[in-house]
């Protein structure tokens, strides 16, 4: 008696996969036409889903997404024509986006830009009103960069005042401002070892 030859799946599959591939084929030979409307007509589907995507989310541009870029370039702008580009998409953002959360970070970023370019008066008129907010982390931000706009002028009386509030405002800057503190007393003192 002969032996039966066993078919293994994966030659079953095969065979399977090999007759839908020769359909296939036979169907694109016997309608060609059939073929090229249902391939225009999913091409087309295809490129409208695209623009649409395209056209959402240039409608949506979020107001988180439109800050964090121009805090990125803030944060990788080395030469001050970046800086000041950085400066410039902060105000349009806040002039755009009055009030809110994003805002005041974007003020207190437009602050630290025009500190950056020691622009020293617009940055703590931008930065004075942030020092009462409501997230202590803006306002506590704030009131660093005031005291380092304070030192940076020379007026070590008024760094080391804004290094004491922000040494009782916030746990977290609080040995940075001991610091700043310290290294300022020292600075500010007349030496008395002369003789």
């Amino acid at each position: 008696m002969p032996r039966i030859k066993r078919i293994t799946r994966k030659e079953i599959r095969r065979d399977e996969l090999f007759e839908a591939i020769q359909k296939t084929g036979l169907y694109i030979k016997e309608n060609p036409h059939k073929i090229k409307v249902g391939g225009a007509i999913l091409g087309g589907a295809i490129l409208l889903l695209l623009a649409l995507n395209f056209l959402i989310k240039r409608a949506i541009n979020t107001p988180g997404e439109e800050l964090s870029h121009a805090i990125f370039s803030y944060h990788y702008s080395e030469d001050d024509a970046r800086l000041a580009s950085g400066m410039g998409q902060f105000q349009s953002f806040i002039s755009k986006h009055k009030g809110g959360g994003l805002s005041d970070i974007a003020m207190l970023y437009k602050g630290a830009s025009e500190k950056g370019q020691k622009g020293y008066a617009t940055a703590t008129e931008t930065l004075k009103p942030l020092l009462k907010n409501k997230n202590n982390v803006i306002s506590s931000s704030s009131l660093a960069n005031l005291a380092n706009i304070e030192e940076e002028k020379g007026d070590l009386k008024k760094a080391i005042e804004y290094y004491k509030m922000l040494e009782l405002k916030d746990d977290y800057l609080k040995k940075y401002a001991k610091e700043r503190i310290g290294n300022l007393t020292k600075i500010g003192t007349p030496s008395s070892s002369l003789p």
